[in-house]
């Protein structure tokens, strides 16, 4: 390990793990890091620990996020700390980005390899589906007459069912042609209706997110083009490594070969898209392509009040039962650490609402957040977030009415295919996404990479089992069987959500819509409201309005000063 004097400088607080991934130099590098882990600043530091020692030029450095906020609050992070330490290269050849902008930098050098035209459209989730609808009679017509047996009943639920199948064979890498030499009349079809969808895209000279990254892996199995890109980049940093799915995995192990100095982050926990063929078990497979990598866990949690830490272990941990819930069975253990008890006053950090039915569920939470207003323990509604497994209409509206009956204003957050975002913010910058002066309301996948001071989970209802397609589909795939399933999926899912809580969990669900079987081990020993000790909540107080990074400890509010140090300076 080796630390450049600027990193002890500007980072002084940076905890031995976390200075421990910061000067990892040679050979490849996992590192586990939980909720509130301080993760995005020791990715902001370890670039700059080794421009600051000149072990390699900027221009050998790529980094890659998910998500352009992601990748935006990376980049802004890391310039700021480059300025600030006075490196004096040129910190701006640094190559940051998502890993689909990386592919499709690749794509325009080398179009013509797959059939593309200079000026590619790439496809984005919406107009995906209107090139699809668009193109209808072309892909499906030949086969129309047996959609019947996926249950697609109308042209509309053809194509938005079939862009998340073809997707799913996409980043699986599943080759079309064995679904069509299967011998199963259904499977068969599929295949047929993906081979013609990707010679549309072809013809019309588009390109769709998956086939982004599939036509790039196509680029670099030729042995020249991979030796030209992936030589040049001596040190590889992916976050979110869960998230990561197997075609991509293959594009960034293409690139690391090279030079071995691959490091991956991520969490399994916190692994909620497998739906889209991520590996939530990515970090383990990572270990077993380089079984020589050092492996640092960050477990220690700035963000939340232990008591909220606690509870959020007890869930992730599953209950003690081996039928497909609990998740002790399948996933590594690992509990993460508050960061200082004695910073934390001892009140009621979670808390349960309970009502007959989901609008006195509502009405019972709307109550509570003018119960934290009237006693000035949030001073702005922006503080407060409501985390769903859904916002369409028929799962929102009751909160929202609630809500706005009590003169709470809220503000409602829907993905253009639900579910479908990969990152849609970054800690630290929440009044920038979310307007102040209203609660937040949105699904517990947007809400990775974000917190507030209070978060409520619906709870209520269960996910069911998984769909049927996705099972058969995963039988074609190349990538070794990894840990799905709905009800560990939903596990996941939950734990992200409550984890986003820094001072106040709320749970919250009915009598009709009961708490989901994952919380049967952690809901009766949750104090409920009203029936509570209200009195040591109503003592306590969240923070400035919109003031997000007051419970935010030191170190990670230096980057912060230097960022603004940074603005004054260009102006």
């Amino acid at each position: 390990m080796s630390i450049a004097p600027q990193i002890h400088r500007f980072a002084p607080e940076l905890s031995p793990r976390q200075l421990e991934v910061v000067g990892h130099v040679d050979g490849p590098l996992r590192v586990v890091a939980g909720p509130g882990a301080g993760k995005t600043r020791t990715l902001t530091w370890r670039p700059i620990n080794l421009l600051a020692q000149d072990v390699c030029g900027p221009q050998e450095l790529l980094l890659l996020a998910f998500g352009q906020p992601a990748a935006e609050e990376m980049n802004r992070r890391f310039l700021a700390a480059a300025r600030a330490v006075g490196y004096r290269g040129d910190a701006d050849s640094v190559r940051i980005s998502t890993i689909h902008s990386f592919c499709h930098r690749i794509l325009r050098k080398h179009h013509r390899r797959v059939g593309l035209g200079s000026r590619y459209t790439v496809l984005d989730q919406d107009t995906q589906l209107r090139f699809l609808g668009e193109h209808y009679d072309t892909i499906f017509g030949p086969d129309e007459g047996g959609l019947t047996t996926f249950d697609w009943r109308d042209p509309s639920q053809v194509v938005r069912d079939a862009a998340r199948f073809f997707d799913r064979i996409t980043e699986e890498d599943i080759s079309p042609r064995r679904l069509v030499d299967s011998g199963n009349a259904s499977h068969r079809m599929l295949g047929q209706c993906y081979l013609r969808y990707e010679r549309t895209l072809r013809a019309r000279d588009c390109v769709d997110f998956s086939h982004l990254v599939l036509w790039a892996d196509d680029v670099l199995s030729d042995g020249r083009i991979a030796d030209d890109i992936g030589s040049g980049i001596r040190y590889l940093m992916v976050d979110e490594y869960q998230d990561v799915s197997y075609l991509q995995e293959l594009v960034l192990l293409r690139l690391a070969e090279y030079h071995h100095n691959m490091a991956v982050v991520g969490d399994d926990d916190q692994g909620i898209f497998g739906f889209r063929g991520a590996m939530p078990d990515g970090l383990e497979t990572f270990r077993d392509r380089f079984p020589d990598c050092t492996t640092v866990t960050l477990d220690v949690n700035y963000r939340s009040h232990p008591g909220i830490i606690r509870v959020c272990n007890q869930l992730i941990a599953g209950p003690k039962r081996d039928d497909g819930v609990g998740a002790t069975s399948v996933r590594r253990d690992k509990r993460m650490k508050p960061h200082d008890l004695s910073a934390h006053a001892d009140y009621p950090s979670t808390i349960s609402i309970m009502g007959y039915d989901v609008d006195d569920e509502a009405g019972q939470l709307a109550d509570f957040v003018k119960f934290l207003a009237r006693h000035r323990v949030i001073s702005d509604y922006s503080q407060v977030a409501i985390l769903l497994r859904s916002v369409k209409p028929r799962h929102s509206w009751p909160y929202q009415s609630a809500l706005e009956s009590a003169n709470i204003p809220v503000s409602c957050f829907v993905d253009r295919r639900e579910g479908g975002v990969r990152r849609s913010g970054h800690r630290g910058g929440l009044n920038a996404r979310f307007p102040k002066g209203r609660v937040c309301m949105t699904t517990m996948h947007r809400s990775k990479g974000l917190e507030w001071p209070v978060a409520a989970v619906v709870c209520g209802g269960f996910v069911g089992k998984s769909n049927g397609w996705d099972h058969a589909i995963a039988r074609y795939s190349r990538r070794k069987p990894h840990q799905r399933g709905a009800p560990l999926d939903q596990l996941r899912q939950f734990y992200v959500g409550c984890t986003r809580a820094e001072n106040l969990l709320i749970l919250t669900a009915n009598q009709e819509r009961a708490p989901s079987p994952v919380f049967d081990h952690v809901w009766e020993g949750v104090p409920r409201w009203p029936f509570m000790d209200t009195d040591a909540i109503a003592m306590q107080s969240f923070g400035a309005p919109g003031d997000y990074r007051a419970t935010i400890p030191r170190q990670a509010r230096i980057i912060d000063r230097v960022e603004r140090l940074v603005l004054r300076q260009r102006r």
